[in-house]
């Protein structure tokens, strides 16, 4: 293009009154008519029945299950368990023995003592 041209804007065509609307009303009725014929009819569609329904919903997740009523266990006395009287799900009640517990160190303190006490009665 050179300089001396002019660029300017396109005109829009004027619609031809009445005859242009009429125009432009068809064609919209006939798209319109189009979308009606191809779509599904309302009344065609198929039933579909609704009933109630269980769904079971698992996931894995990582977690500590504790129980309320679990009391944990004590010794009076370090040492290993030597016996177990119950299995897990056992029911217990307030003093039953539940397990045994040993102390190989314990033992010599005893006869330690036992030493020294009769070595006070022989004073």
């Amino acid at each position: 293009m050179g300089q001396d041209e002019t660029i300017r804007p396109a005109r829009r065509r004027a619609s031809a009154g009445p005859a242009g609307r009429a125009a432009v009303f068809r064609r919209a009725a006939l798209g319109l008519a189009a979308v009606l014929l191809l779509s599904p009819a309302a009344g065609a569609a198929d039933r579909f029945t609704v009933a109630v329904q269980t769904v079971s919903d698992l996931k894995a997740v990582f977690a500590s299950v504790e129980s309320v009523n679990v009391v944990p266990a004590r010794a009076r006395i370090g040492g290993v368990v030597v016996e177990l009287a119950v299995t897990d799900g056992d029911k217990v009640a307030g003093g039953d023995t539940v397990a045994k517990v040993a102390d190989e160190k314990l033992a010599l303190q005893i006869k330690s003592l036992d030493a020294e006490i009769a070595g006070l009665k022989a004073q």
